[in-house]
């Protein structure tokens, strides 16, 4: 757990990404860029969960969680300094760490 925790709180340089649909560009990644912000995901139902988002870029985010639990398909994904309030698809998930790609409106 103590690995974990070092490698959830290890910061990177935060930066300013324009948010786009990247499946425009068929065939190629979106620049990912290393972040580190406190968020939550707004879940069916009501619940909130706490996340860490990084690895930022225009079509998503992968998050990591200290909760033991199975996303659902979609997600709304909040985080202010940014001025992210998205749905996103839950891509992939394992053990508290998640990708999800960011839904046009």
């Amino acid at each position: 757990m103590a690995d974990r925790m070092k490698a959830i709180s290890g910061k990177s340089e935060p930066t300013d990404v324009e948010y786009v649909d990247t499946r425009i560009r068929k065939g190629k990644r979106a620049p990912r860029e290393p972040v580190f912000r406190q968020g939550s995901l707004l879940l069916p139902g009501g619940q909130k969960l706490q996340v860490v988002l990084k690895d930022l870029s225009a079509g998503g985010t992968r998050v990591e969680f200290f909760q033991r639990l199975e996303l659902p398909p979609k997600v709304m994904v909040v985080e202010p300094s940014k001025n992210i309030r998205a749905w996103a698809r839950v891509v992939w998930q394992r053990e508290g760490v998640a990708g999800l790609e960011f839904l046009p409106d």
